[in-house]
């Protein structure tokens, strides 16, 4: 995972300021996160009359470095 974030390297922020926020970017984490996978909404369908919700088991890493 190092080497690959590595690779793609920062953000520029002369590009796109708004890229370069972590608040950006954990909004974009958690909607992602919140959107239902097609497992989910097959499990959904299938036990409609007997689970309320599919959980979802996702993660979120934030990885800073503060200066």
């Amino acid at each position: 995972m190092m080497a690959a974030l590595a690779a793609v390297g920062p953000p520029n922020p002369r590009q796109d300021p708004e890229c370069c926020s972590v608040l950006h970017g954990l909004v974009a984490a958690v909607e992602s996160l919140c959107k239902i996978t097609e497992y989910q909404h097959e499990s959904r369908t299938t036990l409609m009359d007997t689970a309320d919700r599919v959980a979802n088991r996702g993660r979120i890493i934030c990885l800073t470095n503060a200066k």
